[in-house]
């Protein structure tokens, strides 16, 4: 694509009955105000170049769409505000193409059952670090994870727990330590609480 241009081309030519010094004047006047073969602003069209980026580099502060949240309750600790992945459309997009997390601290994928999945970055903008409950709420393990810009997913790390989980939460990347998160830490999912609003 090409950014909108006047037309080119010869200016168009008028029959004018008025002095010459006087016509002179009104065409720089109006010449240097708006050129006859520009289109009118409200009718004009300018179209950016394109620029090969991630969907989420265009969109400064893009935070997940379409997901709730619910508090989470962490062992010795206040409980915080996650947003929740607990259905397969939502936890196989998770944070993808997420520039901003928001006020949430980060994104909880909950499963039905414990799990041996393993999870991967690809069209991820952010560093994350994850960490592993079991269908407890027990500490699992934890690690952090590096986003993919390859093109193809199936090239991407992938980052698994050290034993069955049915429970992940995802931070940005040193978050986990912020938060407490470690070996003697357990959590309580909630549900959708005042101070932790809808998406």
């Amino acid at each position: 694509m090409q950014v909108a241009s006047p037309v080119a081309g010869a200016a168009r030519r008028r029959s004018v009955n008025v002095p010459l010094g006087a016509a002179l004047f009104v065409l720089i006047v109006v010449g240097g105000c708006r050129g006859d073969d520009r289109p009118d602003s409200a009718d004009s069209t300018v179209v950016a170049p394109t620029v090969t980026r991630s969907p989420a580099s265009t969109v400064p502060g893009r935070q997940p769409q379409g997901f709730t949240t619910v508090s989470l309750e962490l062992t010795g600790t206040e409980p915080c505000c996650v947003w929740l992945a607990d259905s397969p459309g939502e936890r196989s997009r998770g944070l993808m193409e997420v520039t901003d997390i928001g006020a949430p601290v980060g994104m909880l994928f909950v499963y039905t059952a414990e799990q041996s999945t393993n999870f991967y970055m690809f069209n991820t903008i952010l560093p994350l670090s994850i960490a592993f409950f079991d269908g407890d709420g027990r500490f699992v393990s934890s690690t952090d994870m590096e986003p993919c810009a390859l093109p193809d997913p199936g090239d991407c790390p992938r980052y698994g727990a050290e034993a069955p989980f049915r429970y992940a939460l995802e931070v940005p990347e040193g978050r986990l330590d912020e938060l407490g998160i470690g070996p003697e830490t357990t959590i309580t999912p909630g549900t959708e609480a005042e101070g932790c609003p809808a998406a």
